[in-house]
């Protein structure tokens, strides 16, 4: 049997109120996809968490990956003086 295209497919799960410091390592580490879990409830509206911990992973697959403790506004600030 061919796994296909699913042979590079890397799931992480992340049930901390840390997801945005965890996704960034994880994706860091070469995950491609992820399933936040209760770190989505420190977000009050859900859809802006789910953009800014997709904006996180984006940011770490590419390099730039988010220290812990800080927040996505570290990485905006790194975006502006790039």
């Amino acid at each position: 049997m061919s796994v296909g295209r699913f042979n590079r497919l890397k799931i992480s799960f992340f049930f901390d109120k840390q997801a945005d410091w965890t996704i960034a390592a994880c994706a860091d580490a070469g995950a491609n996809c992820f399933i936040a879990g209760s770190g989505m409830f420190a977000y009050d509206d859900l859809s802006e968490g789910c953009q800014e911990l997709r904006t996180i992973a984006e940011a770490a697959q590419k390099g730039h990956v988010l220290p812990k403790g800080e927040t996505i506004a570290w990485l905006e600030e790194q975006k502006a003086t790039a």
